[in-house]
């Protein structure tokens, strides 16, 4: 889905027994009512939405119990603050089926549904399920191997929960994707807070609002176009991009930094055209290491920002004090 260019998920592994204390037995079909069933009327409903979105804990909402319905759980993974991917049956390509989910609050601007794709109901909640072989041929899904389906779902308060669901050409991935659509959105009503799976990551980032530096700046960002983990304005004569995000490796890359703002080090990591510059900086130790199996990237919480020069480097000179 076009869509999904708006999140950026990490596709990393890590291991899969350290979800297991989070193991929910919850059952029940998902309820309505309450604050997830209500559109938010105010600017200050939208930024509780928000907040209450950014602390859910990704991971939490698939738990294992759940999980192990689609197959054997080979491993579990807090890719970015707000997403999570697993891993069931086999890690080899073809063979197992592939998990990765959002918490997702998209600006309210934003087109929603696929033309293509089949809208159901589960309680108050749209459901809207993309599966590839409605835009894909016999042969190019043989050429690919895999099968896919894309589910969104959508409360009336305007936040959704992503799923994709990647398998074998033999299986009916939209199947399982509605089965545990089923069970997120019940776990997601309970609102579970980060640490409630212990796959779940704590960093810096975990909770921050990456808008709250806009009165530091002089500036306001209407609450219908903040995202959880990414805000956009006007500053300088130059449209500004902030990204709170997990990066694999050493996100500051070779050469020496650009500018420091306390003890944290800000890098240039590349050159967009034009005038336009990305700036990052290492916010936090490396996330939790792989403690099994094979070895993984380090990774890092990250805080980018793209505009020009002289607009970035005061965003982040007044965003990087703002974090622990």
């Amino acid at each position: 889905m076009l869509r999904r260019l708006l999140v950026a998920a990490a596709l990393v592994l890590t291991t899969a027994g350290c979800q297991e204390a989070s193991d929910s037995a919850s059952t029940a079909d998902p309820a309505t009512g309450g604050f997830w069933s209500t559109a938010p009327q105010t600017d200050a409903q939208r930024l509780e939405m928000l907040r209450r979105a950014r602390n859910i804990d990704p991971c939490a909402l698939l738990p294992n119990q759940k999980l192990r319905e689609v197959g054997a759980v080979v491993s579990v993974d807090n890719t970015q603050p707000s997403s999570c991917k697993a891993i069931i049956g086999s890690a080899e390509p073809g063979k197992g089926t592939t998990l990765v989910w959002h918490v997702v609050a998209p600006p309210t601007s934003t087109p929603w549904e696929d033309k293509d794709a089949a809208i159901e109901r589960v309680g108050d909640v749209t459901v809207s399920l993309l599966d590839d072989r409605k835009s894909m041929t016999d042969e190019q899904l043989r050429e690919q191997g895999h099968r896919t389906c894309y589910a969104e779902a959508r409360f009336p308060a305007t936040a959704e929960f992503w799923l994709d669901v990647q398998g074998p050409i033999s299986g009916e991935p939209c199947t399982v994707a509605r089965s545990l659509v089923r069970a997120a959105l019940t776990e997601w009503r309970i609102e579970p807070p980060h640490g409630t799976s212990p796959v779940t990551a704590r960093s810096i980032l975990t909770g921050h609002d990456p808008c709250a530096v806009a009165p530091a700046l002089g500036i306001s960002v209407p609450a219908g176009e903040q995202q959880l983990h990414k805000c956009e304005f006007g500053f300088r004569g130059s449209n500004v991009v902030i990204n709170y995000e997990y990066q694999d490796g050493n996100p500051a890359g070779p050469g020496e930094p650009a500018f420091t703002v306390g003890p944290r080090p800000v890098h240039q990591v590349a050159a967009a055209a034009g005038a336009t510059r990305v700036y990052s900086a290492p916010v936090g130790p490396p996330l939790r290491p792989a403690v099994t199996g094979q070895a993984l990237p380090t990774r890092t919480p990250v805080v980018s920002a793209v505009g020009k020069p002289d607009a970035v480097e005061e965003v982040m000179r007044r965003l990087l004090p703002m974090l622990p």
